[in-house]
């Protein structure tokens, strides 16, 4: 009996130190909206990230009806990655125009009290136009990876009538790295 408790303690030790060793995931957000942004140009605001990244909503549109917003990850060697959401096929089948969500959320590994950014997810709302009456808008969580190698877009989540879709967005960005990116056209 000493012994099983003794072979069941040590296992309990094992597995709590296999845990605590594990980086947790968390999220951290940033304001997509004044005065935590800047305007840079007409179609180009800079939002500060974290951990030396940041963030620019480009509008690739004309401001009216088919604006078209997408977000540029910039990182912290300076470098521009454009995520283009409007040449995303799955966006891009329900919308014309395009704009962001209020807030970006990063899921950050925290490690040595440093946050790591691993992914970035930020709603777009995407609306087809016709009359007034017949405005269809729809709503996504699109889904980055970022990694060491490569900034892209992995997935997207339809929200409209979606149970949880926020915790859904949150565990796909958890396990995105090994993630092919999405096709763009």
């Amino acid at each position: 009996m000493v012994k099983n408790c003794t072979l069941s303690s040590f296992f309990l030790l094992i597995t709590t130190l296999v845990y605590a060793q594990q980086p947790s995931i968390n999220s951290i957000y940033t304001e997509l909206s004044s005065p935590t942004c800047t305007q840079k140009n007409e179609n180009l605001k800079h939002c500060k990230g974290i951990s030396d990244f940041n963030l620019e909503i480009q509008n690739n549109g004309s401001h009216d009806a088919f604006s078209r917003e997408s977000i540029n990850v910039i990182t912290p060697q300076k470098k521009t990655i454009p995520l283009n959401y409007w040449r995303i096929p799955a966006l891009r089948t329900v919308g014309l125009g395009f704009e962001v969500g209020k807030k970006a959320e990063w899921r950050v590994k925290t490690v040595n009290n440093e946050h790591i950014p691993i992914a970035l997810i930020v709603r777009e709302r995407t609306y087809n136009y016709g009359d007034t009456a017949n405005l269809e808008i729809n709503s996504f969580l699109v889904i980055t990876k970022i990694t060491a190698d490569e900034i892209c877009v992995t997935d997207t989540i339809l929200t409209n009538n979606v149970e949880n879709a926020n915790l859904k967005a949150r565990e796909l960005a958890d396990n995105v790295a090994n993630k092919p990116c999405l096709s763009i056209i």
